[in-house]
């Protein structure tokens, strides 16, 4: 399953330019990905905090996501997901 979060304000950066963003996420890396090029994303924004494989997308993207399936979650989700796997690569 793919997963996105709402849009949240922030901090534009020299990597990240906009003032807005989001992040899709999967529970498959796979699952991700074919989302990912469905909706234009290139491979090389690809990145994974934790364990947990996600894009950082702009409000537009969340948009085309929705519609080729992704299914709304919220920040927190995210959060857990990545607290959870960094938790796991250092206990391990």
């Amino acid at each position: 399953m793919v997963y996105v979060t709402p849009v949240e304000h922030c901090a534009a950066s020299h990597g990240w330019p906009y003032r807005t963003h989001c992040y899709l996420f999967a529970d498959d890396p796979g699952d991700l990905h074919e989302v990912a090029q469905a909706i234009g994303l290139l491979p090389t924004w690809f990145r994974a905090y934790g364990a947990v494989p996600c894009y950082e997308i702009t409000q537009s993207k969340r948009a085309e996501a929705l519609t080729a399936g992704a299914e709304p979650q919220p920040h927190s989700v995210f959060e857990f997901a990545v607290k959870r796997s960094y938790r796991e690569l250092h206990t391990s």
